[in-house]
């Protein structure tokens, strides 16, 4: 802005923008996120002694590694080497993609998203939403 106020005759014009931090839909999209987590959680929840839920059972070991083990696949060979350690990340890997099979085939483990839910989540986030 300085440039553009001691020399003005260099622009035709300024497009400034305003960027937003907006506290409502990431206050509302952390809600969403544990609401989420917690249906998945094991019933009885377990809570501390405070009272909070305890929730990462909703995560198992197991569904853990089959998650490592599905970034590993797509993600460890982008650096050049195939060695366990991912040093080339870019955004190829698409976790919403990868879902372990139910073990009843009536109920999902994960539910699928509506079109409500999903106008809440940026594009950006979900790009295998209309996979599942």
């Amino acid at each position: 802005m300085v440039m553009s106020q001691n020399f003005p005759d260099y622009f035709d014009g300024i497009v400034a923008g305003d960027p937003v931090y907006d506290l409502e839909a990431i206050s509302l999209s952390e809600d969403w996120g544990v609401e989420q987590i917690y249906d998945i959680t094991p019933q009885p929840v377990q809570r501390l002694a405070n009272g909070s839920p305890i929730l990462y059972p909703a995560f198992p070991a197991s569904d853990q590694q089959l998650f490592t083990k599905a970034i590993l696949q797509a993600c460890n060979g982008l650096d050049g080497t195939v060695d366990g350690v991912i040093d080339n990340y870019r955004p190829q890997f698409a976790p919403p993609c990868v879902r372990r099979p139910a073990a009843n085939p009536t109920s999902e483990r994960f539910p699928r998203l509506g079109p409500l839910c999903l106008s809440f989540i940026p594009p950006a986030f979900r790009p295998c939403a209309d996979q599942r």
